[in-house]
């Protein structure tokens, strides 16, 4: 589904803008952590993988887009590759500290959790967005 997102959802992002990208991928992250959660059948497993795909292919390249043109000239590789390293720490943390919440609190009580935490970028993003200096 990342791969099949990624150029469909291209042209949403040229039409519409960066804002509603974000937020259509970081919803479609949390509908899916959700569905995750609290379905617990074969088809609502692999239907909330598929929201999870989709989501995860439109916040992937939007936000490296949004990265690469707020660098400064002549930084963008500086840009790009601290967004990697963030990008990786945040997969290999998240993975271990989920895996922590899943021995504790099962899969189910993990991925909402999860949809939690995406909630709170959601609410981070929005008020990052209004604060005066973010770039148009």
């Amino acid at each position: 589904m990342f791969s099949f997102s990624r150029p469909l959802f291209g042209w949403f992002f040229n039409r519409i803008g960066e804002t509603a990208t974000l937020y259509l991928g970081i919803v479609l992250i949390i509908a899916g952590f959700l569905v995750m959660g609290l379905l617990h059948t074969s088809i609502s497993y692999l239907g909330s993988a598929g929201i999870l795909g989709v989501g995860y292919g439109i916040l992937f390249p939007t936000f490296q887009s949004l990265i690469m043109r707020m660098a400064p000239a002549g930084r963008t590789g500086f840009a790009n590759s601290t967004f990697f390293l963030f990008m990786d720490s945040g997969v290999t943390l998240g993975s271990f500290t989920m895996g922590m919440v899943a021995e504790r609190a099962g899969l189910s009580g993990m991925y909402i959790l999860a949809a939690a935490v995406s909630t709170s970028m959601f609410v981070l993003f929005t008020r990052a967005r209004r604060a005066p200096g973010y770039p148009a």
